[in-house]
């Protein structure tokens, strides 16, 4: 069967979009599902990438898909793609969709954030998602990894029947991004944004999985440059009208 992937199902995002900052962002938004028969984090099964360009209180998200194949006794997944661009205008709250990334690209829809139309996949800056989790997160000892400083925060999550635990990275040299995957937690490292989390279980069977931002660029290519112009016009002249 074909299913969205939910490129924030591991996240906790705000519903609030406001963008405080003006700068040019370009990222990467990568979930991993690993296989929990072996080692767990040694083998992801599933696998999406999902790019998102943001400058002004305006961004782009890609939105993709998985295939999952069952048969009896096994399953696997492809990749399918994007399957198409989000344009947000997150001061208004408006949501333009096209199927290609080109400054000539055909609308597919439009509405506002407040309408009651399913969003998936993605960024997703609509959805607004908390962590479950019990008793006092534990601060950890910062980490390096690939040159680049995290500040960590762990705490136990998942069920009683199926525990697990989640560390949550944050970088405090992106503070102002608005690629926070949980900025409840960011203020409690003091206001640096999360980037990266690991959730692994405490039993065999239980999920495993994780997500993270990377940051790609801080200006666009010419060709992102004329797709962002042409879609941030389009959305200036056409107000979606409650």
């Amino acid at each position: 069967m074909r299913m969205l992937w939910m490129a924030v199902v591991m996240a906790c995002l705000s519903s609030s979009p406001v963008a405080k900052s003006s700068s040019t962002e370009v990222i990467e938004f990568r979930t991993q599902s690993y296989d929990t028969i072996g080692n767990q984090f040694s083998k992801p099964f599933m696998v999406m990438h999902q790019k998102a360009w943001y400058r002004d209180s305006m961004a782009i998200e890609e939105v993709s898909s998985i295939n999952i194949i069952s048969h009896y006794k096994s399953s696997r997944t492809e990749t399918v793609g994007v399957m198409y661009y989000r344009f947000n205008d997150l001061r208004n709250r408006f949501v333009y969709e096209y199927k290609t990334f080109s400054d000539t690209a055909t609308l597919i829809r439009k509405y506002a954030f407040s309408d009651t139309v399913p969003i998936a996949g993605g960024w997703n800056f609509r959805f607004d998602r908390n962590i479950d989790y019990k008793g006092i997160p534990d601060i950890l000892s910062d980490t390096l990894i690939d040159k680049i400083s995290y500040k960590r925060i762990q705490f136990p999550t998942g069920t009683k029947e199926y525990p697990s635990t989640s560390i949550h990275y944050s970088r405090c040299d992106k503070k102002g991004t608005v690629f926070n995957t949980c900025p409840l937690l960011s203020k409690k490292m003091d206001g640096c944004p999360v980037v990266k989390s690991f959730t692994f279980s405490l039993v065999q069977k239980g999920p495993a999985y994780s997500s993270e931002v990377n940051f790609l660029a801080d200006r666009f290519t010419p060709e992102e440059e004329k797709v962002f112009n042409a879609w941030q016009k389009f959305a200036r002249m056409s107000p979606i009208r409650n």
